[in-house]
């Protein structure tokens, strides 16, 4: 009887539920048609008012003040070097991406709304903070030696305009670098680095959990 009672409530709940999507779900269609008309009139208008700079080697200044185009070739002015390792390259954004082969908890419910928890070793970037874990005992995560980092050029040109930081920052296609162990090891102390190998492109750095 009380599966029965429970599942009868079901259907009306879901209708109810349905109801009230529907008109939430036409309001959102009209929104997201508004956004994309106001932004293909937008593009329109900036199309026919923009103009192209040629030269981008001088500043003309005819077009002060006026939504223009360039294309071009950004260089950045001086190198970039990663504080930790000693990597350095003449790039607008150099990145160091670190991660930890360590334990992911997966939380699932069952029938009876019993939660039961698994556990797995997983390269994650970042630390996952393990005492958080329903069963942490066993399943510890040290800290991390490294982190990732990122760094963008101050200076970034395109002839004699210089690029503004958001600009900077949408430079994602990255390139893998070539990296010499005995150049990084030679930024540490003695005792300080633990072992590091590399395979396929990737420096892996094996320590002990404290």
């Amino acid at each position: 009887m009380v599966k029965f009672g429970a599942r009868s409530k079901n259907p009306i709940v879901g209708a109810l539920f349905g109801m009230l999507m529907v008109p939430g779900s036409i309001a959102l269609q009209a929104w997201n048609e508004y956004r994309t008309i106001h932004r293909t009139r937008g593009l329109n208008e900036a199309s026919e008012i923009v103009e192209t700079i040629e030269d981008t080697s001088q500043v003309n200044p005819s077009f002060d003040g006026q939504l223009v185009h360039m294309t071009g070739e950004a260089q950045a002015n001086g190198s970039l070097r990663d504080p930790i390792f000693g990597v350095e390259s003449n790039a607008i954004r150099l990145q160091r991406n670190v991660e930890m082969y360590q334990w992911d908890e997966k939380k699932e419910s069952k029938e009876n709304n019993e939660p039961t928890y698994s556990y797995r070793q997983v390269w994650s970037n970042g630390r996952i903070n393990s005492s958080e874990f329903k069963y942490p005992s066993g399943h510890e995560n040290p800290q991390a030696r490294f982190d990732s980092w990122d760094a963008v050029a101050p200076h970034v040109h395109v002839g004699v305009f210089e690029l503004n930081e958001s600009l900077k920052r949408q430079k994602g296609d990255f390139a893998r670098m070539e990296i010499d162990l005995e150049s990084i090891r030679k930024q540490f102390e003695d005792d300080s680095l633990p072992p590091l190998s590399m395979r396929d492109g990737y420096v892996y750095c094996a320590f002990d959990a404290d």
